[in-house]
């Protein structure tokens, strides 16, 4: 997902669908206004509800991985925090991101794959393994 933030407003850049039930996967990257320059960020995440919250500073960049805990429909809120030098302070408005439904039951395990699945797993595996002992064979 792709934000543009000027001065006080975040505004969505993509069309990103975000599914229900994703796990370390689900990545918002944000582009700042000038008014951001030399400003540490931080983004504030909140369930629907608004009763889970979760703070980051993206220190690494201007991207941010959202909590899976907040990833569940109806949506989550975003925000970001701005603090500078001399206590500058910047707040941006609340931004609701919506979420859909994933192809899994709320409070179920994802099923076991089928025994093809898993067979071809096994000889993908096998194949793979037979290749790196002959590239290591010829290396020697």
């Amino acid at each position: 997902m792709e934000f543009l933030i000027e001065h006080q407003t975040i505004k969505r850049l993509d069309k990103v669908q975000a599914v229900a039930d994703s796990e370390k996967y689900l990545l918002a990257a944000f582009t700042f206004g000038k008014d951001w320059d030399g400003i540490s960020k931080t983004v504030i995440t909140k369930s629907f509800d608004k009763e889970t919250v979760y703070t980051q500073l993206m220190a690494d960049g201007d991207t941010y991985v959202i909590p899976e805990s907040v990833i569940r429909r109806p949506g989550f809120w975003l925000s970001v925090l701005g603090n500078g030098l001399e206590g500058k302070q910047i707040t941006t408005d609340d931004f609701r991101v919506d979420v859909i439904a994933s192809g899994l039951q709320e409070g179920e395990a994802p099923p076991e794959p089928d025994e093809s699945l898993f067979q071809q797993l096994m000889e993908e595996f096998t194949e793979t393994k037979t290749e790196t002992a002959g590239y290591a064979a010829a290396a020697e």
